[in-house]
């Protein structure tokens, strides 16, 4: 896992401007984990086209073509192939998810999470795999539905291709606070943890102003990742 940061979080389309346009996990600007897929540009009707990239995980695009959103049955749809040199192919689409494939042999296979495109298993040419899961965006507390509070691109954890358990932990709003890992020692019962990263926030109160151009998605006063 490495995080990563890119200042520029501001979008710009015509003559409108977004702040943070895909969400930046664990705040504004921010990407960790393991990338994701884009479906935007939607048209209408009950299976409308629309535009496919690829966000990597350190925040670089990949336009991956046009296509419709149920494609023309489960996970079918594309090929779809870059043409920026990186060769990556998807086959899928966006209801359902698909497969991601690299020159490599790597291989990502993309789930619909929390009305997401997201990875959630990652397999190399050799055998060995990565699994993904997430924060649920939506849950039970008795027989009350409560949504909106992870963020829908949120790890929970990961395990990688020694089995080892990399956990998220959130604190009682819901932001990450640390990444850990398994210790030496310990039981089953009573697990050893290694504290790997620490987060703490800060709430700020941003002033933009631009000539010319339309904010179709304003920054909100809240927190920002500050160490």
């Amino acid at each position: 896992l490495t995080l990563h940061y890119n200042s520029r979080i501001w979008s710009r389309r015509n003559n409108q401007v977004a702040f943070d346009a895909i969400t930046g996990f664990p705040a504004p600007g921010y990407s960790l984990g393991f990338g994701r897929i884009l479906f935007y540009d939607v048209g209408s009707g009950g299976n409308p086209t629309g535009k496919f990239m690829w966000v990597e995980n350190d925040g670089t695009r990949h336009y991956l073509g046009t296509g419709t959103y149920m494609g023309s049955g489960y996970a079918s749809g594309g090929p779809y192939e870059t043409s920026d040199g990186s060769h990556i192919v998807h086959n899928g689409n966006a209801q359902h998810g698909g497969t991601l494939t690299y020159p490599d042999g790597t291989s990502v296979s993309i789930t619909l999470v929390n009305n997401r495109l997201l990875p959630t298993t990652i397999n190399d040419r050799n055998g060995n795999y990565i699994q993904v899961a997430y924060k649920p965006d939506c849950f039970l507390v008795g027989e009350e539905l409560f949504c909106g509070y992870f963020s829908p691109i949120a790890l929970d954890y990961v395990i990688d291709t020694l089995g080892r358990r990399i956990e998220c932990q959130y604190d009682s709003s819901y932001r990450l606070i640390a990444i850990t890992s398994p210790g030496f020692g310990g039981t089953t019962q009573n697990p050893v943890t290694n504290t790997l990263v620490q987060f703490d926030y800060q709430t700020t109160t941003p002033v933009y102003s631009f000539s010319g151009l339309t904010v179709e998605r304003a920054p909100w006063t809240g927190l920002r990742l500050k160490h």
